[in-house]
């Protein structure tokens, strides 16, 4: 018998998602339709925005490549903090801008405006942060910094459903926002992505560009409408992003759960300071952040000397961990940078993400804590 292994991500489906896609299969009709639709609004709803300023696509990095292609060029710089994910840099380096790396915060792993500030150039054309596992970057302030100069800022809230900042969902705050919807997110669609843009016209460009860059409806649609109903004019070059609507009708059905899996992930987390707090060389950032989050990473800090070990330890006891995101300044592609990045050195040295989701059942967050528990106190030296 194979023996079990506790992941660090996993998705919860079940018989409300099956039923939810047999009706795209009732309906004979799989693509981009009344699913898609109706989840851009109920996601709008969800952020307390206006519905026209939300569309969808087929991933969160597409998004990002789409709204950089749209607000910058090549040659323009764009920074974005150290830990993030690969996507982020493949949308700035893959069209021809730059990619300036700034330093994050040792404790959070997300970027500051003090360390924002200390990279900004002439050049500079947007800021591309995340928040990290869910927990809000200084947005506010990042924000109005930005606005002031009049450069473009993109929140990366790929993992932060659900959070909130100053009474304010986070991925509202910016110009534009992304969110995840792939196989280990806050809510599953299998894959997709969310974008939220500030500007109505900005979004209404997104979504033409976004559908091959069609300027006028065409086809079945069309018939009766117009005359040679066929024909079609482009307004950019633009390729097929667009979500389909088996992925939106399980997202819709996911969406509807989120408020009580927020309270699962919360639960698992509250129980994890609780058996963990008195262990010795652990520390746990989150600690003071359990409010408002999403808490789609459960992050302990452990010294340097011992963190893979328990890394290897706890798979060897049936418990996958991982470290997100690998520093992307240490990437050749991304035009590696011979700069010191002393809290993310620090930070991707001694972070380790114990699992956390909505799966995970009160025994199984009591039995990772024992382990770690175990390993800190000689199961590793």
């Amino acid at each position: 018998m194979e023996k079990r292994m506790i992941q660090v991500f996993q998705p919860r489906l079940g018989e409300d998602e099956l039923a939810a896609i047999s009706g795209v299969f009732e309906r004979n009709w799989p693509g981009r339709g009344q699913e898609v639709d109706s989840f851009e609004k109920e996601f709008a709803g969800f952020l307390g925005v206006l519905p026209q300023n939300v569309l969808t696509t087929n991933s969160c990095t597409e998004a990002m490549f789409q709204i950089l292609n749209l607000v910058a060029k090549a040659g323009d710089e764009v920074i974005l903090p150290t830990i993030s994910f690969v996507g982020a840099a493949n949308a700035i380096v893959g069209q021809g801008m730059k990619a300036v790396f700034c330093d994050v915060d040792s404790k959070t792993g997300n970027a500051t405006l003090e360390r924002i500030k200390a990279v900004v150039t002439p050049k500079t054309k947007a800021i591309l942060i995340q928040h990290f596992g869910g927990l809000p970057a200084e947005i506010h302030k990042i924000a109005s910094w930005a606005s002031e100069r009049e450069i473009v800022l993109i929140e990366d809230a790929a993992g932060a459903m659900g959070s909130v900042y100053q009474d304010q969902p986070c991925g509202t705050f910016g110009d534009f926002g992304v969110w995840s919807l792939d196989a280990m997110k806050m809510v599953v669609a299998g894959d997709g992505g969310v974008i939220f843009a500030k500007s109505t016209e900005k979004a209404a460009a997104l979504r033409e560009r976004m559908y091959m860059g069609l300027s006028n409806v065409s086809g079945a649609s069309s018939a009766g409408q117009q005359k040679r109903w066929w024909e079609f004019d482009v307004s950019y070059p633009g390729r097929r992003s667009i979500m389909n609507d088996i992925s939106a009708a399980i997202a819709r059905v996911q969406l509807r759960k989120l408020n009580e899996n927020l309270k699962i992930r919360k639960r698992n987390a509250e129980l994890y300071f609780k058996l963990l707090k008195d262990v010795p060389s652990i520390g746990m950032p989150l600690e003071d952040f359990t409010d408002n989050l999403s808490h789609y990473f459960f992050p302990v800090s452990v010294p340097a000397s011992k963190r893979d070990d328990l890394a290897e330890y706890l798979n060897d006891h049936g418990i996958y961990t991982t470290f997100r995101y690998f520093p992307l300044n240490r990437v050749p592609l991304y035009g590696a940078q011979n700069l010191e990045f002393l809290n993310s050195d620090e930070f991707a040295a001694t972070t380790l993400l114990l699992p956390q989701h909505v799966g995970l059942v009160i025994e199984d967050v009591e039995f990772v804590a024992g382990v770690v528990v175990q390993a800190m106190s000689g199961g590793i030296q």
